[in-house]
Parts: structure tokens; sequence; C-alpha cells
């Protein structure tokens, strides 16, 4: 599932983890991942990290029979997705079950047991949809929709709706450079321009005529089926 790793000459990815100890990191699929693994945890970090995971993996010893879900509510309100691994021989078997807000994901999980191999591929690909999910589904979609709608709120404070007689004047205006615009292009020889050189203004905060030509531009060559250069 993953590789071990000494934290303390570690310098990509952390998980939030302290810069002493020993965890396991994978790459997959171009995601970083860092397994907060608990026995490898003192106390305090297993409640500030183990405890604010929304996914947590579960491995049995082969032997073990039953197992008690209701140990889980130990763990806090913020983890969504479980995951069961036990050996079965040379094989894994897996399970999956979520919080039961959580709407169904894909993929389904295996009826028999798998390689180690296929039951990484299996798991990250499972918990990664589950986390999607999870972030569409209560009690954790506040955590998105609260500070998304609290942006937009922002935006639309900060740059207020045109009222219709003010609107009518900027488009007036802006038909009006647009006219001008062609009327001194069809008068001008294309031999007699010099290079122009011009600057995409990203922080303007009104209408601006280099920032429209300019994405005219970037627009034509994204669409052009040809592919051509202007």
């Amino acid at each position: 599932m993953g590789d071990k790793i000494d934290l303390s000459n570690w310098h990509k990815y952390r998980g939030d983890m302290s810069a002493t100890g020993t965890t396991y990191y994978t790459l997959w699929q171009h995601l970083e991942i860092i397994y907060h693994v608990s026995p490898l945890l003192k106390s305090e970090g297993h409640r500030r990290l183990v405890g604010n995971d929304m996914v947590i993996i579960i491995y049995r010893e082969e032997t073990e029979e039953k197992f008690d879900i209701s140990q889980l509510d130990k763990l806090g309100v913020v983890p969504q997705l479980f995951c069961l691994i036990q050996p079965c021989g040379d094989k894994y078997s897996i399970a999956f079950f979520s919080n039961r807000n959580i709407k169904p994901f894909s993929p389904s999980p295996p009826s028999e047991p798998v390689t180690i191999e296929q039951a990484k591929n299996i798991i990250l690909t499972k918990i990664h949809n589950g986390l999607v999910m999870a972030n569409y589904c209560p009690p954790m979609n506040r955590l998105y929709y609260v500070p998304r709608s609290e942006t937009l709120s922002e935006l639309i404070e900060r740059y207020p709706p045109e009222s219709k007689k003010v609107r009518r004047a900027r488009e007036k205006q802006e038909k009006k450079i647009f006219q001008g615009d062609l009327k001194m292009h069809s008068e001008t020889n294309i031999e007699d321009l010099e290079e122009t050189r011009v600057v995409f203004e990203n922080d303007s905060p009104n209408y601006n005529d280099i920032n429209c030509l300019v994405l005219l531009i970037c627009a034509h060559l994204a669409y052009d089926d040809e592919d051509k250069i202007l």
C-alpha cells in the first residue's frame, strides 16, 4: 500500500504529520497519499490525525471472525468511509462501508480475495471516489458549500451587477469603440503596421479593451479546428 518513510528527512507531502517519526507514503494516479498509521502514532497524534481523517482503513488478523462496528463511534463524527482488509492465505479479502448519508459510489468491492497489487488499486480508487461523494453529502458537505457560498457572496458584494441603464450605456460605448477600430483597420495598410506588445491586466476590476482582445485571440486559438496561428 505504500513505502515506509522517515519524516525527519521528508520534503514532499506530509499529511499534517510532525517532522519526526516514520509513516507510509505512496504516489497513486498523480495523487500523494500519506497513511496515518495508528500504531506508529502517540495518543496526541492519534487524536489529531486519525480522529480527523474521513477515511479509515482497518487491517484485521486472518483468524478474526467478527468485527464490532460499534467501536468506530469512538473515532468521532469526521470519519465517513471505512475499508476492512483481511488476509486470506496469500491474498486479501476487502470490504467497504460508509456513513448512511453517503450515496452509493463505484467501484463495487470484489466478491473474491485479490492479490495485494489488485487490492491497492481497488482500495485507493474506492476511497478516492468515496471522498468526492462525501463532499456532496451531509454532514461533510457543509465544509464545501459554506465556504463556497461565502466566497460567492463576497464576489457579488465586491462586484455588484450593473443596472440596465449602466449596462446599456457601456454596451453602446463598446459598440462605438469597436466600430471605430474596424474603420481604423480598414483604412490601414497592414504593411505599414508595427509590432505592438500588449499586457493582459488580470487585476482589472472593469471592462478592458486589451483584455477583451487577448481573450478573443485565445478563444480563437482554442477552438480553431485547423489549429492555425493568428
